[in-house]
C-alpha cells in the first residue's frame, strides 16, 4: 500500500507532499505513485515553489546522507530486491527535481522518516527525539517560511456570516431561494455605485439568513485540552533547550521532564475518553443518537502497550524490552509446583478414593423425577 497526499499554499508558494509505503508495497504500486507526483510537480506554475517531500517510506537497509553522497548504482548489502527497485525511483525522482534528503536515523538504527527539499535554507533545525507513543522518533522540523495569513476581505455593511451554520439539515432552503426572488433587486439597487450594489446586497442576505439560519453553537473548550495545548508548548520548549545544551547531565535531565510530559499526555487522553464514554452511557435515554454515535466511533479501535517501566524506575518503549517485562511479571503471579505433592498416575491416585462399596456408575432421570417439585 502506498498513500500521498499533495498539498500548496498558494501563500508560501510551498509544495507540501506527504507519502506513506508500507513495507509490503510491491515496486509497480510505488511507482505508479511517484509518477502522479512527478506529473503534478511538472505542472506547477512559475514562479517555482519550494517543494518538501516527506513521510514514512520504510527503506530500511539505506544509509541516508545527503542525496548526492547516496549510492544507488549498486546493491545494498541486506535490502530485498523490491526495497532497492523503491530506492532507485525514489532517488531518481529526487535528482530529478533537486531534492536533498535532511534526516538523520529516526527509529533505532534505522532512517524510515526522511525529509526531502529543494531549497536547503528552508530547513532552519531538525529536532529528533525519543517518544513512547511510536517505535519511531519525533521530527520537528522549523522553517525559515513566515506565517503571513491573509486578512479576511471585509464587505461594507455585510455583517457576519460566520455566525450561521450553514450545514444544518433543517434549514428550508426552498424557503430561502423564495425569499431572494420577492426581493425587488431593481429598486434596491437603482442609482447605486458598486460599492453601494454590495452593501444592499449584503444587507439583504443578512436579513434573510437571520430569520431562515440557526447560529453555530460556540463549542466550548475542554479544559483537559487547555491542558495539553500547554503541556505541548512546554514539551517544545524544553526539546529547543535539549538541543543546544552540550552538558550529558543536563540533556538527561530534559530527557526526563520530556518523558514526564508524554506520560502526563497519555494520562490526559485517557480520562477524557473516560469521560467520554460515561456521557454516553448517561445519554442512552436522553440522546441515544449520541451514544450510538459513540459507540460507532469504538467499532475499530486499535490498542497500544507502553511504555513500561523498568526495575531501575526508567521506562521503555522497545518491543523486545517490553515482552519480557511482561512474561517476568506473568511468572510471577504463579506458585512453583511442590514435587512432593506432585500426582504421577493421576488415574491410580483418584480410583483410590473411590469407596468400593455403593459406588454409582449411571443416574437415570425419568419425566418424573424431572417434574417433582
Amino acid at each position: 500500500m502506498v498513500e500521498v497526499l499533495i498539498i500548496k499554499i498558494e501563500i508560501l508558494n510551498v509544495v507540501i507532499v506527504l507519502v506513506y509505503k508500507s513495507p509490503e508495497a510491491n515496486p509497480q504500486q510505488f511507482k505508479d505513485q511517484l509518477m502522479k507526483i512527478e506529473h503534478c510537480l511538472e505542472n506547477l506554475t512559475n514562479p517555482a515553489p519550494n517543494i518538501i517531500l516527506l513521510g514514512d517510506f520504510n527503506l530500511r537497509h539505506l544509509k541516508w546522507e545527503h542525496l548526492a553522497n547516496t549510492v544507488i548504482s549498486e546493491r545494498i548489502p541486506g535490502s530485498s530486491l523490491n526495497e532497492q527497485a523503491h530506492a532507485n525511483d525514489l532517488l531518481r525522482m529526487c535528482d530529478r527535481f533537486a531534492l536533498n534528503q535532511q534526516i538523520e536515523p529516526t527509529r533505532k538504527e534505522n532512517t524510515l522518516d526522511l525529509i526531502f527539499t529543494n531549497n536547503d535554507e528552508l530547513i532552519r533545525n531538525i529536532m529528533i527525539t525519543n517518544t513512547c507513543y511510536s517505535d519511531h522518533n519525533l521530527i520537528e522540523v522549523m522553517t525559515t517560511m513566515g506565517n503571513r495569513p491573509s486578512k479576511p476581505v471585509q464587505i461594507p455593511g455585510g455583517g457576519d456570516f460566520g455566525k450561521f451554520n450553514f450545514n444544518n439539515k433543517q434549514i428550508n432552503w426552498e424557503q430561502i431561494n423564495k425569499d431572494f426572488t420577492e426581493i425587488n433587486w431593481e429598486e434596491q439597487l437603482e442609482n447605486a455605485n458598486l460599492n453601494q450594489c454590495l452593501e444592499n446586497i449584503s444587507s439583504v442576505a443578512l436579513k434573510i439568513c437571520s430569520n431562515r439560519i440557526p447560529l453555530r453553537k460556540r463549542r466550548k473548550r475542554c479544559r483537559l485540552e487547555r491542558e495539553r495545548r500547554s503541556l505541548y508548548r512546554r514539551r517544545k520548549r524544553i526539546t529547543e533547550q535539549r538541543s543546544r545544551t552540550l552538558s550529558q547531565e543536563r540533556r538527561k535531565r530534559l530527557g526526563r521532564e520530556i518523558e514526564t510530559i508524554e506520560l502526563k499526555l497519555q494520562e490526559s487522553y485517557k480520562t477524557q475518553e473516560r469521560q467520554r464514554e460515561q456521557k454516553a452511557v448517561s445519554e442512552i435515554e436522553k440522546n441515544q443518537k449520541y451514544f450510538f454515535s459513540y459507540a460507532k466511533s469504538r467499532l475499530k479501535t486499535t490498542s497500544s502497550i507502553g511504555p513500561l517501566r523498568k526495575g531501575d524506575g526508567t521506562f521503555t518503549d522497545d518491543n523486545k524490552e517490553m515482552s519480557e517485562l511482561l512474561r517476568k511479571q506473568y511468572d510471577s503471579v504463579f506458585s512453583k509446583p511442590l514435587n512432593a505433592l506432585k500426582i504421577d498416575n493421576p488415574n491410580e491416585f483418584f480410583m483410590d478414593m473411590i469407596p468400593t462399596s455403593n459406588h454409582i456408575s449411571d443416574v437415570t432421570l425419568s419425566h418424573c423425577i424431572l417434574k417433582k417439585p
